[in-house]
């Protein structure tokens, strides 16, 4: 999961995104896991165990 946190930092020519996309990506990606949760199709949040703080995912490192 951290490689796709690190994946949603970039546009598709592999510039950092803005602020604000990175932000909606990831929310986008919570929701989504939270989703299959609820579903029955993930047993945990996969997100849960990773100790990033969003600052840090606005960081080039995490």
């Amino acid at each position: 999961m951290r490689g796709v946190l690190q994946a949603l930092r970039l546009t598709q020519d592999g510039t950092v995104a803005a602020a604000e996309t990175q932000r909606r990506k990831r929310m986008t990606l919570v929701n989504s896991a939270r989703y299959a949760i609820e579903l029955g199709r993930l047993r945990a949040d996969p997100l849960a165990n990773i100790s990033c703080r969003i600052d840090a995912l606005l960081d080039e490192y995490c």
